[in-house]
């Protein structure tokens, strides 16, 4: 009887949180296959790589000759000691501001259940139901080894994480593992890049359109069929997260563009940045079946970091308004005649 009783207040529970998200009923959210609740991103934290190219911007073109590097594989390069606080870092930013336990999310008991939480950078309490936490890493040496770190600081015990290879860095090609000075006498890839950074590719290699496409034919209808009320985590790689930004905040290309030239360090995803995207208000409790809420964090490196919640606004235009677009971003300049 009192079994009955707790599933009974559980069902009314839902029943108004569903209605106060304006997402339907329980059967229509479900044959809707949303997204998860919530998604989190999170870039690896330094590795070598990373590591060689600063170096080398700021004046020290020897780092390019340290021994291995260039033999190395680009999936083989690991975490350096600063890379490694990175990931720590990140796990102990979730441990302290996720309004989910671990335990709660992995506890099919606790799943669903209706709880009272507060979100980070919020100041109201608001219903939401224990998501199922599901945990992805990329197959890079240094997104599997950031996953590992950021699970042991965020207190993720048992095989819980699922490697997918689609959630690889992007690859390079033939300008893999050299200098910026010797790609620029191999290819105009670096020029074309600053014209159009999201569909150039390296010669041999990808651009960040198609590695984008890839990985979301992939991993989006897992996560619409496993996870819609879920919360996921995924550590992989910054030019596949700027490029899910495409497809998740419907960002105009202009925006891409305007992002990838800014020296801004908000407009960047530093290593060991987490994207936060959601589909829950986390000021009122409100449901979207779309994403229209991300915080930005950079927990080894606040000051890198808007750290507030941005609504996401997704642009409709007129039949005027995209002829409009088309004219200040891509300006007629051939004039052929047949």
């Amino acid at each position: 009887m009192l079994q009955t009783l707790q599933q009974a207040r559980r069902w009314l529970r839902w029943q108004r949180w569903l209605a106060a998200g304006h997402v339907g009923d329980g059967l229509t959210s479900m044959l809707q296959m949303h997204m998860p609740l919530h998604i989190m991103l999170g870039r690896h934290g330094q590795a070598y790589s990373n590591l060689v190219h600063d170096l080398a911007r700021a004046g020290d073109e020897s780092v390019w000759e340290t021994p291995g590097f260039r033999e190395l594989p680009n999936a083989d390069v690991r975490l350096t000691e600063d890379g490694r606080w990175h990931a720590t870092a990140m796990g102990q930013w979730k441990a302290e501001n996720v309004p989910f336990s671990v335990d709660q999310m992995t506890d099919p008991r606790q799943i669903g259940r209706l709880v009272r939480v507060r979100f980070p950078y919020t100041d109201t309490e608001i219903w939401h139901p224990v998501p199922r936490l599901g945990l992805y890493a990329a197959t890079h040496a240094r997104a599997t080894e950031t996953a590992g770190l950021d699970g042991q600081a965020w207190g993720v015990d048992g095989e819980l994480w699922k490697l997918r290879y689609y959630l690889r860095e992007r690859s390079w090609g033939d300008l893999d593992g050299i200098s910026y000075e010797e790609m620029e006498r191999r290819s105009d890839f670096l020029a074309r890049r600053k014209v159009d950074p999201f569909h150039a590719s390296p010669p041999g290699g990808e651009s960040i359109d198609r590695r984008t496409a890839s990985a979301t034919s992939k991993w989006f209808p897992a996560l619409r069929l496993y996870y819609s009320r879920g919360l996921v985590f995924a550590a992989m790689h910054g030019e596949l997260m700027n490029g899910l930004a495409v497809d998740i905040e419907r960002m105009p290309l202009a925006e891409f563009k305007r992002r990838h030239l800014s020296k801004d360090p908000h407009d960047k995803i530093n290593n060991g940045q987490l994207v936060w995207y959601s589909r829950v208000n986390p000021f009122t409790g409100e449901v979207y079946p779309d994403y229209r809420w991300k915080l930005s964090v950079c927990p080894n490196d606040m000051a890198r970091s808007r750290n507030e919640w941005e609504q996401i606004v997704r642009p409709r235009y007129s039949s005027q308004e995209l002829l409009d677009l088309v004219d200040r971003h891509s300006p007629q300049t051939l004039e052929i005649e047949g």
